[in-house]
């Protein structure tokens, strides 16, 4: 879930965005196909427009993509607590590194604007390449991958 109105989630914004074209790059580096929504073309990784990929299309390695929505202005026009649940099904396809540790970056960025309800499966892959690419996890990921991988069904 984010919430796309709160000030931490506007603030960092820049950096997510930054840091996501990072994971994508390196999962170049390492052989792993980053497509655009559909499964193919490029990724949308833009600070206007939001951050969208998926898996690679041609090799049936895609399933359903990670949509990062850009911050809210706040004009008025929306309600106080305006957010986005969103749910990724990777389907354990190589691009779930990037999801994942995506997922990490905006839980480390965000703030209290960001949670995972639920994180199943095995995050040791995301949580190193974090580690080689950012540095050590901070309290509040760890706090709230615990909490999310608990609530997870077995």
């Amino acid at each position: 879930m984010i919430r796309q109105l709160h000030s931490d989630y506007a603030a960092a914004w820049p950096q997510i965005v930054e840091d996501v074209q990072r994971i994508v790059d390196d999962c170049a580096e390492l052989g792993i196909v980053i497509a655009g929504p559909d499964g193919t073309g490029d990724p949308q990784i833009d600070i206007a427009n939001g951050i969208c990929f998926n898996g690679d299309a041609d090799t049936d390695s895609s399933n359903s993509p990670l949509r990062i929505p850009p911050p809210l202005a706040d004009d008025g026009n929306w309600p106080d607590q305006t957010a986005v649940h969103f749910q990724v099904d990777t389907g354990a396809m190589p691009y779930d590194l990037a999801v994942r540790t995506a997922l990490l970056r905006l839980l480390r960025h965000a703030g209290d604007a960001a949670r995972l309800a639920e994180a199943d499966g095995d995050w040791a892959e995301a949580i190193h390449m974090h580690l080689r690419l950012f540095g050590p996890l901070n309290d509040r990921i760890r706090s709230v991958l615990d909490y999310a991988t608990q609530a997870s069904p077995a």
